[in-house]
């Protein structure tokens, strides 16, 4: 099927878009769609190529993309409450301003990925790889970055009470060393290398 026959498909609205792909072990192809405010709330998208595609405020609450191909895709303003983003490939994403609450990304690569002012409170992102990524004036109240990569990742003026840091690298965080200081007495104080 074409990637034209793939934005066909999804057209027809959530429901259709789910049993084709309970029914098919075609793997969608998006790549580079414009799909700006598009509603995919509870869209099957597991292994998608979403790759440089605009979803830009798109509806993505307890939405499906695992093992999902979502390199360079625009997520500004999107609301990814609750969605499912395990092993997912978000490198150089922008996830500005999103909204990810609870969100599963674990596992999850973000290399490079943009999530200045995204809402992370309670996110799963353990093991997920934040390496150069901005999480500058980020929400991750609560969130767990259990063995997370964290080399490199910009944290300015991000919201961390309650965050569950165990086993992530403190030691390249570009923030000040009294931020620094603050986690580690909020939390258990271990660091490690990724």
């Amino acid at each position: 099927m074409s990637h034209t026959e793939h934005l066909r498909l999804l057209d027809q609205g959530i429901t259709a878009w789910n049993q084709w792909r309970q029914s098919s072990q075609e793997i969608p192809d998006l790549a580079g769609a414009f799909l700006h405010k598009a509603f995919l709330r509870q869209a099957f998208l597991d292994k998608a190529n979403l790759e440089q595609a605009d979803l830009t405020e798109a509806d993505l609450r307890r939405a499906w993309l695992r093992h999902a191909n979502l390199h360079r895709i625009i997520l500004l303003k999107a609301n990814l409450n609750r969605a499912t983003l395990t092993h997912s490939r978000l490198q150089g994403a922008d996830l500005r301003y999103s909204n990810l609450r609870w969100a599963c990304l674990q596992a999850a690569d973000l290399t490079q990925a943009n999530l200045a002012g995204a809402e992370l409170m309670g996110a799963d992102l353990s093991e997920a790889n934040l390496e150069g990524a901005s999480l500058r004036n980020c929400s991750l109240i609560g969130a767990d970055l259990t063995g997370a990569c964290l080399q490199g990742a910009d944290l300015t003026g991000a919201e961390l009470t309650g965050a569950i840091l165990t086993g992530t690298d403190l030691e390249k965080w570009q923030v000040k060393p009294e931020e620094i200081l603050a986690i580690l007495l909020s939390q258990d104080g271990k660091l490690a290398q990724c």
